[in-house]
């Protein structure tokens, strides 16, 4: 359900864009694409692919609304997704790619269709070592004792942040997950794990400067 006072989708334009078939923009883009897709399918089963509760089916056309595709006959594909409550204010990630615990946490975050902001901490130079004070400051704020460690959540609506995958997958679930169980590939201890490690190797270590 959108806001009180956002602008509604103009569906009449949307659906006369021209689609085009997909395409990679370059040779040089086709190994990440397979590594991506082989270390998001294959080793770890589409985890996030999907938001939790979806469903799609095939209903009598309506005009007045979004449908990733229409058939011949009058049909589209309506799709439809769980209800859950939404946090307060948007949530601080900080995390790098090739992270396997950082993954857990970015395919959970896909499976809630959870709206964040996430912070790459990748580097010691450049951009990112402002990343890596803020989530300091962060960490200080709210007594995280211990090392500078990742991923790191922040859920500023309610005033709660914590370090380590499994708390905050955990925390996740319950709050913005209706309390249901956590999905099987992220709950699998060591071979989730090592899996999410593997899925990152399949893209070279793509982000792992860390």
């Amino acid at each position: 359900q959108r806001p009180a006072g956002t602008e509604t989708v103009d569906v009449e334009r949307w659906n006369s864009v021209e689609p085009k078939r997909f395409a990679v923009g370059s040779n040089d883009q086709i190994p990440a694409l397979v590594g991506g897709s082989v270390g998001a399918f294959l080793l770890r089963g589409g985890t996030g692919a999907l938001a939790a509760g979806w469903k799609a089916e095939m209903v009598e056309d309506d005009p007045s609304q979004y449908s990733i595709t229409r058939l011949p006959g009058g049909k589209m594909l309506k799709e439809t997704m769980g209800t859950y409550a939404r946090p307060a204010e948007m949530l601080q990630i900080y995390e790098f790619e090739s992270c396997p615990y950082c993954r857990k946490v970015r395919e959970l975050v896909n499976y809630l269709d959870l709206d964040a902001t996430f912070y790459p901490v990748t580097d010691r130079s450049g951009a990112e070592d402002a990343w890596r004070a803020k989530a300091q400051v962060v960490a200080d704020e709210y007594g995280l004792e211990g090392r500078q460690r990742f991923p790191l959540l922040e859920d500023p609506g309610a005033k709660v942040a914590m370090y380590e995958s499994d708390d905050i997958i955990a925390y996740l679930m319950k709050n913005y997950g209706g309390g249901e169980d956590v999905p099987l590939m992220l709950r699998l201890g060591p071979v989730t794990t090592i899996t999410a490690g593997l899925a990152s190797l399949a893209r070279g270590g793509a982000g792992g400067g860390y």
